[in-house]
């Protein structure tokens, strides 16, 4: 039972990314944001940063993040040590030692010089 939460959890982030169309790039996002049906359940979740070459560059461990009243969960990334350049992210939730699978790719976003700007939705 508790497997199949975390899978139907992570199912959810980024589910828009299966079929959307072809938005600009965020630059330096601060966060990300993404429904989560078993939120009550994690106890914290995993974000992959991954170059445009497909290699893992970071793990990031967060912990549960805030959720509204929606159900849309907001983490606050921090992504400076990475260098300039494209990147995508994936997720998977954390329910005390177990994990989920791996969420679909974000759509791409920009590390670039400058301020952050928003946080990516999904």
């Amino acid at each position: 039972m508790m497997i199949r939460s975390i899978v139907a959890c992570v199912a959810l982030l980024w589910l828009s990314g299966v079929a959307h169309a072809q938005v600009p790039a965020i630059k330096n996002p601060s966060g990300v944001s993404f429904t989560s049906v078993d939120h009550a359940l994690v106890t914290g979740y995993e974000i992959d940063v991954i170059s445009s070459t497909g290699v893992v560059l970071q793990t990031m461990l967060t912990g549960k993040g805030t959720q509204d009243a929606s159900g849309t969960v907001t983490l606050i990334l921090n992504l400076q040590p990475i260098a300039f350049g494209t990147y995508t992210l994936r997720a998977r939730a954390v329910v005390g030692t177990s994990k989920s699978i791996d969420s679909l790719p974000s759509d791409p976003f920009e590390r670039a010089p400058g301020q952050p700007s928003k946080p990516i939705n999904k």
